[in-house]
């Protein structure tokens, strides 16, 4: 078992989420729930996850994505559209269209 970084004669209970350090039930310091060594730590990890919150929302890539998808989505309602015009309602425009095209 280790030892406390602070008193090297009391058991650890716990470690510091920020910087790892085996500490004791004295020096424990919470903060949002987690442990940590000092204050200092735990103002060192609070301005990280004020910075890095996985919250944000959707990444680029993400985002991207939906882009491309939406895209997808939208050319097969369109190409449906114009069959439905070309076979079902025989609008000559349409039926032009997909002649050029060979379908």
């Amino acid at each position: 078992m280790s030892v406390c970084v602070n008193h090297p004669e009391r058991n650890a209970t716990a470690r510091c989420s920020s910087c790892h350090k085996p500490i004791c039930g004295d020096c424990v310091v919470q903060d949002a729930g987690s442990v940590f060594c000092s204050q200092k730590c735990a103002e060192g990890a609070a301005r990280f996850y004020a910075r890095y919150k996985p919250d944000r929302g959707p990444g680029l890539f993400t985002k991207l994505k939906n882009v491309v998808v939406s895209l997808v989505a939208l050319a097969i309602l369109i190409a449906a559209a114009v069959a439905v015009c070309a076979y079902v309602f025989k609008i000559p425009f349409f039926v032009n269209l997909l002649k050029k095209y060979g379908l």
